[in-house]
C-alpha cells in the first residue's frame, strides 16, 4: 500500500501540473519508505531469498551439468538466473494487485486515485518493489561471484542486452499486474488468480531445468508457450551463451514486447471498467 501521507504533499501546489514521471517517483519514493518502515520483515525476506539461491548451489556441487546452446555451464550457472529473475518477477507480478487491495481495504483507494491513473499507480508501486527485492540478486551475485568463483562476469555490451530483455520481462509481468487487478477491484478481494500464474510461471518457464524437457508433454509445453518469462529466459541464455545472439534477442524481445502491449492494453480498459462499477455501486472502498 502506498502511504497516502506521503504522496499528498506533493500535489498541494495545484498551481503546478506533475507529469506522468513526477507522479511515477513520487509513488516509488512513497513505497519504498512505506517499505523501509518495516525494517525486521525486509531484511528477513532478504535472508530468506538468498538462502534459498544457495540452496541450489549445494545442489549443483554434485557436478551436475547443463548443455545450453552447445555450451556446458554448472547447474547453479544455470539456475542462478532463473531463480533471481523468479524473485523479482513475482514483486512485478503481484506489486499492483496487492497494494490496491491494501488500499481498498484501509479507505485509502479513493484519496490516490484522485491522483492517480492505473499505469501511473502499477509502475509506481512494481519499480519501488523490484528495486528492494534485487538487493537479494546483487548480494547473491556477488558472493557467487567473489567468494564461490562462481564465473558471471559480463561485457558492457553483454549488460545492455540484460538489461533490455529484464526491462521487458518486468513490464510484461507488470501489465498482467494490471490485467489481474481489475478483478480484485470488480470483486474487492483477492481471488488466487495472480498466485496460480506465479505458480505457473515457476514451474513452466524453465526457471531450474532446461524448457526443452516439457516438449514431450503437450499441456506442460502450451503453458510455458504463454508466460513471458519463457521468452524472457531464452534471450537472456541466448546473450550468454550464443555467439550471434541478435536474432534470437530480436525476436524474444518482441514477443515481449507484443505480449505487454496486448495485454496491457486489455488489462487498462478492464480496470477502467471495474472502476466505473464500484463507483456506481457506491462501493470503492471497504472500511
Amino acid at each position: 500500500m502506498v502511504n497516502v501521507e506521503e504522496i499528498l504533499p506533493f500535489f498541494v501546489d495545484k498551481s503546478k501540473k506533475y507529469n506522468f514521471f513526477q507522479k511515477i517517483k513520487a509513488i516509488i519514493g512513497a513505497k519504498i519508505k512505506t517499505a523501509l518502515n518495516y525494517k525486521s520483515a525486509f531484511f528477513m525476506t532478504l535472508f530468506l531469498n538468498i538462502i534459498y539461491i544457495f540452496m541450489f548451489y549445494f545442489f549443483g556441487e554434485n557436478n551436475i551439468s547443463i548443455e545450453i546452446h552447445g555450451v556446458s555451464i554448472t547447474y547453479f550457472q544455470y539456475a542462478f538466473v532463473g531463480l533471481s529473475l523468479q524473485m523479482v518477477v513475482g514483486t512485478a507480478l503481484a506489486s499492483t494487485e496487492q497494494n490496491i487491495l491494501q488500499e481498498i481495504i484501509t479507505g485509502t483507494w479513493s484519496s490516490t486515485f484522485f491522483y492517480f491513473n492505473i499505469v501511473e499507480y502499477a509502475l509506481g508501486t512494481s519499480i519501488a518493489g523490484i528495486f528492494l527485492s534485487s538487493f537479494s540478486i546483487l548480494i547473491s551475485y556477488v558472493i557467487a561471484t567473489v567468494f564461490l568463483k562462481i564465473p558471471f562476469w559480463f561485457s558492457i555490451n553483454f549488460t545492455i542486452y540484460l538489461i533490455i530483455l529484464f526491462f521487458l520481462i518486468m513490464l510484461s509481468y507488470i501489465s498482467i499486474s494490471i490485467f489481474f487487478s481489475s478483478f480484485s477491484i470488480w470483486y474487492k478481494k483477492n481471488i488466487g488468480i495472480t498466485k496460480m500464474f506465479y505458480e505457473l510461471t515457476k514451474a513452466f518457464t524453465g526457471i531450474t531445468f532446461p524448457i526443452i524437457l516439457l516438449k514431450g508433454y503437450p499441456v506442460a509445453w502450451f503453458f510455458s508457450r504463454i508466460m513471458p518469462l519463457t521468452y524472457g529466459l531464452k534471450g537472456i541464455y541466448a546473450v550468454l551463451f550464443l555467439d550471434n545472439f541478435d536474432k534470437s534477442v530480436l525476436v524474444n524481445a518482441s514477443i515481449l514486447g507484443g505480449f505487454t502491449f496486448i495485454i496491457g492494453v486489455i488489462g487498462v480498459v478492464m480496470v477502467n471498467l471495474s472502476l466505473r462499477k464500484i463507483r456506481k455501486e457506491g462501493s470503492v472502498s471497504i472500511y
